[in-house]
């Protein structure tokens, strides 16, 4: 009987503590003379109690309606990222780690080489990966080659259909779609040329074999010119 009590009181503790985080949170970037640039969690946050704090966040802030994702995993975390630096980048490198499954990053031209790196290094259990063009300058062969420790990847999109990229390494991503053997779609929304230009390096590219054994297949989507 002791035992229940000190556990139900154990979790009313969290529950304040939790709602005393969101309500700081909600202070903080309610404040206009506030400018945003780290958002510290507490260490050894749960999954729910980070997803709550991120949900129940309010603001100055972009609003509307939650992201529409075409592709949804059924299982393990999504996590969409929008106008964030290399402070917020790092530290959500720091809480997330390989729960997460789908990772998509949009306007984020701040963002640098070496956040990126360390964020997909962080995140070993991505099966589905979106980096639009404002991450063209981070997009490096060292950023994609981190990505070939995620072996669970199957589906990659670089660019994005209304903004095309003009400026991602083509031998880095034939690396990457030769190494990552799960690897099934990789939507490229580039210019003609670069798509082109990629085409031809998987075209004369051994893409090996499927963890089956049998011939690895690569759907390559590009944008309706």
């Amino acid at each position: 009987m002791q035992q229940q009590k000190e556990k139900q009181q154990a979790l009313m503790n969290t529950k304040v503590a939790l709602d005393a985080e969101i309500s700081a949170f909600n202070k903080l970037l309610e404040s206009k003379n506030t400018s945003i640039k780290k958002l510290c969690f507490p260490p050894g946050l749960s999954e729910k109690s980070l997803t709550n704090i991120l949900q129940n966040s309010e603001g100055p802030g972009k609003t509307g309606e939650p992201e529409t994702l075409g592709r949804r995993p059924d299982h393990g975390l999504v996590v969409v990222i929008e106008q964030a630096g290399d402070d917020v980048i790092d530290q959500l490198a720091k809480e997330l780690g390989p729960r997460v499954t789908k990772l998509t990053m949009f306007n984020c031209p701040c963002v640098t080489t070496g956040a990126l790196q360390r964020l997909l290094s962080a995140l070993t259990g991505l099966e589905d990966v979106t980096l639009d063009c404002s991450l063209s300058g981070a997009i490096t062969d060292a950023s994609l080659a981190v990505l070939h420790g995620c072996s669970q990847l199957r589906i990659m999109q670089l660019g994005h259909p209304y903004v095309l990229c003009t400026d991602i390494p083509v031998t880095a991503v034939s690396r990457l779609v030769v190494t990552c053997r799960r690897l099934e779609l990789l939507i490229f929304d580039a210019t003609e040329e670069l798509s082109q230009t990629v085409l031809d390096a998987l075209v004369r590219a051994d893409l090996g074999k499927s963890d089956d054994g049998t011939p690895k297949t690569l759907r390559f989507g590009v944008p309706g010119y």
